[in-house]
Parts: C-alpha cells; structure tokens; sequence
C-alpha cells in the first residue's frame, strides 16, 4: 500500500474513532494495540461482557454505514 492510502486510511480511522463515545473509543485502540478482550475489561473496570457488547455493536453499525455507501454508489 502507497504512503498516500495509508495517511487517507489514518485520516478516516482518526475521524471514525473521534465520533465514538469515550468509552468504546478507548476498547477500539486497546484492541489495536492488542489487548486481548480480557485485558481491555480489566483495565477499564468493566466486565468482558461489556466489552463484548461495545465491540458488537459498534462492529454492526460500521457494516451498516458500509453497507449503505454501497448501496448508494
């Protein structure tokens, strides 16, 4: 991949993750940088459950926004 789709990609990624709440935005990076599910959950205070259920629902709404730019393309 050329430098110039990998700034493209960060700049859409930075924007991507500034709309999350705060919450899910720290799962998603410790996730990047990875943490396993457990791991996120402990240092956040929150149970794995809980970062199971940010993960997925997030995960859904980006694939409905990809889905919905397909479709109007």
């Amino acid at each position: 991949m050329d430098a110039e789709r990998r700034a493209v990609q960060f700049d859409e990624l930075t924007r991507g993750l500034q709309q999350l709440p705060e919450r899910a935005r720290h799962v998603f990076i410790l996730l990047a940088q990875g943490y396993k599910q457990d791991e996120i959950a402990e240092r956040l205070g929150m149970t794995r459950k809980a970062v199971e259920g940010i993960l997925d629902r997030h995960r859904k709404r980006i694939q409905q926004t990809k889905e919905r730019n397909e479709r109007a393309s």
